[in-house]
């Protein structure tokens, strides 16, 4: 079967980065060097291998405990510093990252391995973002709409963007969380931003063009979308020339709004 031509994109892009990732880290590991920091008493030591450690043996236990009956969720270890709560503390360090699940398997014997692979793999899966989010576009102009095509299909046009989640609310009438997100297009596509987030799972708030095929509550508001920060060299002069705004809007409230 024919590889599409981004799944030949993935496939080149990981034997590139593991060519790469040999050619750089083969040194780390002739010399004995270790990705973690903390030589000179440095967080990475001294907290972060510690707090990962202590995030896998309490997945262990919480579920060693519910295998035989016991439900027991720990909230308090008087071991941490001078006692604390354990998932405050955590939440820091491991809970906020799904990726860290995988110290699970961790130990005293195995964790500096771990902790330089999952360093690898995050370099990795920020390659895997990247290309994910590429798509390419075609515009209907019946219809007034466009949607992502394979790369061979007659009229299709590249569309790549990325983003930065800015923070999150509550919805008051679904009751659904939101997400604040700042994107930067690197292509400029007819709808691309509604397009690629629906695709992607992530619609709009608002959008019912593009966000109806989805299992997402699109809410009854108006498109949450706006054009934050423009900026465009001046066609005559050849000024930058920047504007800013602020959005507004029914589906912004309720969440903080950094300064663009």
């Amino acid at each position: 079967m024919k590889l599409t031509t981004k799944k030949q994109l993935m496939a080149r892009y990981t034997i590139l980065f593991a060519i790469i990732s040999l050619i750089v880290f083969y040194l780390f590991y002739k010399n004995g060097v270790t990705f973690i920091w903390g030589a000179e008493g440095q967080d990475g030591l001294s907290q972060h291998i510690n707090a990962l450690m202590y995030w896998g043996e309490y997945i262990r236990n919480f579920f060693f405990n519910i295998i035989h009956g016991h439900f027991r969720f720990p909230m308090w270890d008087m071991s941490i510093g001078f006692g604390a709560d354990i998932l405050g503390t955590l939440n820091y360090y491991a809970i906020g990252d799904p990726l860290n699940l995988i110290y699970v398997f961790s130990n005293k014997s195995n964790i500096e391995l771990l902790y330089n692979f999952m360093l690898v793999f995050r370099l990795y899966l920020a390659g895997v973002a990247f290309i994910a989010f590429g798509h390419y576009l075609k515009k209907d102009g019946k219809s007034n709409t466009s949607s992502v095509v394979n790369a061979h299909t007659p009229g299709a046009k590249k569309a790549r963007l990325s983003y930065e989640v800015l923070g999150e609310a509550v919805d008051a009438i679904s009751g659904k969380k939101k997400w604040l997100l700042r994107i930067h297009l690197d292509t400029g596509r007819h709808h691309q931003i509604r397009v690629q987030m629906a695709h992607a799972g992530m619609p709009l708030a608002g959008d019912r063009k593009y966000g109806a095929g989805t299992n997402v509550t699109i809410g009854a508001g108006s498109l949450a979308l706006c054009a934050a920060s423009l900026t465009f060299f001046h066609p005559v002069t050849g000024k930058v020339m920047k504007f800013v705004t602020k959005p507004e809007g029914t589906e912004f409230k309720g969440i903080s709004i950094p300064q663009m």
